[in-house]
């Protein structure tokens, strides 16, 4: 399976890795070692293994991939989904009971119906969606959108939403920095870009803020 990685936060860890760079992330190569349930244990493969099987990158991630797409397929749920089975979850609770935790009104949440969190199925690794072929397409094409933003949420998951007049790209970025600084722990941190999905071109970019 595949990993994405921030680039420049990983080098030393890249020094002896077999990868492949992408935009300014790394996509990293691993060996499932077991799969239990929700469990996953995995080894980075070396360069040095990876010289004597006789194959280039290039045709060992499209082959991974194609495992991938096989045995951890896509999952897409909206934001609004997610938080509210979440406050299912906790009103079953009954530590969150006497907390006594306000309720919260998701209809009034802004973009909670439009965004989206995909990731793969195990919640392991799922940033790998970003490349699996004909996915941000497909969900391009099914919500009606000519771009998407892609948030890199962690490495275990991303965060879609469409591009519409309310969109404050410059928002989102701070968003993402923040989070990350605050919310995400260092080891599960993707990057701070914002990447841009093209419906025209069907391709990801990492957004400027000169554009």
């Amino acid at each position: 399976m595949i990993r994405l990685l921030d680039y420049a936060a990983n080098e030393s860890y890249l020094k002896n890795a077999c990868y492949i760079r992408y935009l300014d992330l790394a996509i990293v190569f691993y060996a499932i070692i077991s799969r239990k349930e929700d469990t996953l244990a995995t080894a980075l493969i070396p360069e040095s293994i990876f010289n004597v099987w006789e194959i280039t990158k290039e045709q060992l991630l499209a082959d991974t991939l194609e495992t991938m797409q096989r045995n951890f397929p896509a999952e897409v749920t909206t934001m609004y989904e997610m938080l509210k089975k979440r406050m299912e979850e906790r009103a079953a609770d009954s530590f969150a009971k006497q907390m006594n935790v306000p309720e919260v009104d998701l209809e009034e949440i802004e973009y909670s119906k439009t965004f989206l969190m995909a990731t793969i199925k195990g919640n392991i690794n799922g940033a790998a969606v970003l490349l699996y072929p004909g996915f941000l397409k497909s969900i391009a094409k099914k919500i009606g959108a000519k771009e998407l933003n892609i948030i890199p949420s962690s490495i275990h998951e991303l965060l879609l939403l469409p591009m519409d007049e309310k969109t404050k790209r410059n928002y989102i970025l701070d968003m993402i920095a923040e989070v990350n600084r605050e919310e995400v722990q260092p080891e599960e941190k993707l990057s701070d870009s914002l990447y841009i999905y093209d419906l025209e071109t069907d391709s990801v970019r990492v957004w400027e803020e000169k554009e």
